[in-house]
């Protein structure tokens, strides 16, 4: 299957960035949604998120051009530097 979601209760880093290095299986394209990752504004996060957060930006820029990933949130924060690599 070419579809993995996580939702932030659920992730460990570790997980997630092994999904989003790997490779598609039988599949041309795979789709990765990463439900409330993403800082909303006002957040505090705390220091599982924070790790999150850095590891996803670190990461991010390594993901093969055959995942596609999307991140969903309801009012990101967008002075996070998540939020601004990803505009890039």
């Amino acid at each position: 299957a070419g579809l993995s979601r996580f939702r932030e209760k659920e992730i460990r880093p570790e997980s997630i960035e092994a999904e989003l290095l790997a490779l598609p299986f039988l599949v041309e394209k795979r789709l990765i949604i990463l439900d409330d990752t993403i800082l909303e504004k006002g957040e505090k996060p705390n220091e599982e998120k924070k790790q999150l957060l850095e590891m996803l930006e670190k990461t991010i820029v390594s993901v093969m051009e055959s995942t596609v990933v999307v991140f969903t949130a309801t009012a990101p924060d967008e002075d996070d530097a998540l939020y601004k690599k990803l505009q890039e």
